[in-house]
């Protein structure tokens, strides 16, 4: 349930509503772009697996070169350094077919959003423009529709594939020394507490100062009219 603060203004959000946000947000690029999205999660779906097997073919490598050491047997070290390379390519197309597709979503997504908002504008009533609290909502919508929502969908699409690569990664070191997960997660809830400071700081900016936004603009145009009277 999403609940509003009386004194703060601050809007505290589950973790059930961030999920039903990011749904929507993936439903909305995938309307938009459905080939690309498909595309985006192939392409990381690929990446992490050839990520994981290029961590297991430097492992073998380094295995090899430490029994060349002892017994002078090198076999299977040319093999594993190709499968290396190999894995080291594919990754690198993969994540071009990421961007790629993400570049897509991006401008599709905002095209179709211009499109729908110009069309909603066309049919709110004159007389609405003159209610204040109208106009800062309108703002809020106008400042940043453009960009907002893409930005939210790159943001979605790239948290899925960090999951699912933090997933593979775990699955992996999980098998091979299991206390090593605790390590990984301490260094990680830092980070998950600095970007959810910092993402309450955003909207509490953009939510609860967004009435004097209109004001700003308007004063931003006029300072940057070289012929304006004063």
């Amino acid at each position: 349930m999403i609940r509003k603060k009386k004194q703060s203004s601050q809007i505290e959000v589950s973790v059930y509503d961030r999920i039903k946000i990011v749904a929507k947000i993936l439903s909305a690029a995938w309307g938009a772009r459905k080939l690309a999205v498909i595309a985006y999660f192939v392409a990381a779906i690929i990446e992490i697996a050839a990520m994981l097997v290029a961590l297991y073919a430097t492992a073998k490598l380094g295995a090899i070169l430490a029994g060349y050491v002892f017994t002078g047997n090198s076999e299977g070290v040319w093999f594993w350094l190709g499968v290396d390379i190999a894995s080291i390519v594919i990754t690198g197309l993969a994540f071009w077919a990421m961007s790629y597709s993400r570049t897509l979503i991006y401008f599709s997504l905002a095209r179709k959003i211009i499109n729908d908002f110009l069309n909603h504008l066309c049919k709110i009533d004159l007389q609405a423009f003159h209610d204040n609290d109208f106009r800062t909502k309108l703002n809020k919508v106008a400042g940043s529709y453009i960009w907002q929502l893409p930005n939210l969908a790159h943001t979605s699409l790239d948290l899925i594939y960090s999951i699912l690569r933090f997933i593979a990664i775990t699955a992996v070191v999980a098998k091979i020394s299991w206390w090593l997960i605790p390590i990984i997660a301490i260094f990680l809830i830092p980070k998950v507490i600095g970007e959810s400071i910092t993402a309450k700081t955003q909207w509490f900016v953009w939510d609860s100062k967004g009435d004097f936004r209109h004001i700003f603009w308007g004063l931003e145009y006029l300072v940057r009219q070289a012929d304006v009277q004063m």
